[in-house]
């Protein structure tokens, strides 16, 4: 893919920086991993080669930020829970990864009871919907929806 457009190889980060935080690695440990906005521009910057296409992205990706990462998260145990920071310092991508005080700990177990209340409660509520649709009543009113519109068609 050839691009002549800082901007479009800045995009391109982006989607690549998206894809980094979906990553199963990152996703299955106790993470929250915050990107700054001024990381994308600097990477673009950095990489961006008109004849060469995204590869040179891809690299300045892999030295910056994911080897850094790995590094800072390989220094805590897999069990602690951690806040990695990808930003912007004097023009080059810095990565730090601390791991979180009681606080922060505490509202991330909130946040996380709540959201799995609302997974819980939606799953009741498919449960259900599903039993529902299966039960004699519904499928009678369907019966009688389905007979009342074959009989508006006779009629006209």
């Amino acid at each position: 893919m050839l691009f002549r457009s800082k901007q479009v190889a800045a995009d391109i980060v982006r989607r690549q920086l998206k894809l980094i935080q979906g990553r199963d690695g990152l996703r299955n440990r106790n993470l929250l991993l915050r990107i700054d906005d001024g990381v994308a521009e600097s990477l673009a910057e950095a990489g961006h080669d008109p004849r060469y296409g995204a590869r040179p992205l891809k690299r300045e990706i892999e030295r910056r930020v994911l080897g850094p990462l790995a590094a800072a998260l390989n220094e805590h145990a897999i069990s602690d829970p951690l806040n990695a920071v990808i930003e912007t310092r004097e023009q080059d991508v810095a990565v730090t990864a601390e791991v979180r005080s009681e606080e922060e700990r505490r509202n991330a177990y909130e946040q996380a009871a709540t959201a799995e209340a609302r997974a819980n409660r939606a799953s009741q509520q498919r449960r259900a919907a599903r039993k529902l649709l299966k039960s004699e009543p519904f499928r009678e009113i369907q019966d009688l929806a389905a007979a009342a519109l074959r009989l508006q068609k006779r009629r006209s």
